[in-house]
């Protein structure tokens, strides 16, 4: 085959080259020419295609030539340089480039963590700018962290999920939390023990609270624990509002879209009670009708609702 006359891959091609190009040479040899090609507009998928070969070969080669493409080119480069922090962290020339990250107006925290994770320094680094940032900034921090497997620091930022004051933002991270504990099989037991009592949190952010330990019981299949009455003052149904005022929490809308069958099925006639809470008058497909079209069986729902309404003359 002539390589050279092989289609160009598009963007996820670059990522998947062992598998267009078995030859391991050839295809670094590739990734390494259109890494420098001024008319590419996916240098960051280049150089994770890089990154994923069977063989790199000299690293080292490779980061100076990623290094000298950015310096040479204009680019959107906050992927590229996410992408070398994370897959080439182990160069003394890189982690002084990604100490300097974090001085610049776009500091790529998440990438740091994600390449530093056993860094005393770097990982004092990352907790200074934890807290401070932005929420938009803290939503990719959660982002990467989300994407990190059997590392003991991510996992512990992202536990701190309940210091969040962003409603949607602590949704996110109780999503990251929970979806890794179960898929790295951590013990569970003091998890459980926390949303339960998280999920009848009273105080000034209980909703807050509680949609977060609702998304961490919905993903852990422990929605048993949602039983009872509300812990002070009333016998209504414990319960736990699905966005604040009219504002739907559109990742926690997503997670029980994903799971809606075992929201529905667990629930039965009890679901607009316990997914009411106290500080909204959105209804159930009022939250869900924002995310439906990726969900057929939701989609389904929100349409029949629809069609009640109008028939009803609502």
């Amino acid at each position: 085959m002539n390589v050279r006359r092989t289609a160009i891959p598009g963007r996820n091609g670059w990522q998947k080259i062992s598998e267009i190009i078995p030859d391991n040479e050839e295809a670094r040899r590739l990734l390494l020419e259109f890494l420098e090609k001024p008319d590419n507009r996916w240098q960051h998928f280049v150089l994770k295609g890089l990154a994923t070969l069977h063989d790199r070969r000299n690293e080292e080669e490779i980061v100076q030539r990623a290094l000298a493409t950015r310096q040479e080119f204009r680019f959107d480069s906050d992927q590229f340089d996410s992408t070398l922090i994370e897959e080439f962290p182990t160069f003394p020339i890189v982690r002084d480039f990604a100490k300097n990250s974090l001085k610049t107006h776009h500091p790529l925290v998440g990438a740091v963590a994600h390449g530093y994770p056993d860094d005393a320094e770097m990982r004092s680094l990352v907790l200074k700018f934890t807290i401070p940032l932005p929420t938009v900034m803290r939503t990719d921090v959660i982002e990467h962290l989300s994407k990190i497997s059997g590392d003991p620091f991510s996992l512990d930022l992202l536990g701190s999920y309940d210091l969040e004051d962003d409603d949607e933002t602590k949704t996110l991270a109780s999503i990251a939390f929970h979806t890794r504990m179960v898929t790295e099989h951590q013990c569970l037991d003091q998890t459980v023990g926390h949303l339960s009592e998280n999920i009848r949190a009273l105080g000034p952010d209980l909703e807050e609270r509680r949609r977060a330990a609702f998304a961490g019981l919905l993903i852990l299949k422990r929605l048993d624990l949602i039983n009872g009455n509300e812990p002070v003052g009333t016998d209504r149904p414990l319960s736990i509002s699905l966005g604040k005022y009219a504002n739907p929490n559109i990742p926690l809308a997503s997670l029980i879209a994903q799971n809606w069958l075992y929201v529905k099925t667990h629930f039965g006639d009890q679901l607009q009670t316990r997914l009411l809470g106290h500080l909204t008058s959105l209804t159930l497909d009022e939250v869900l009708a924002p995310v439906a079209d990726r969900y057929p069986e939701v989609q389904r729902k929100c349409q029949r609702k629809h069609t009640v309404d109008k028939l009803s003359g609502c």
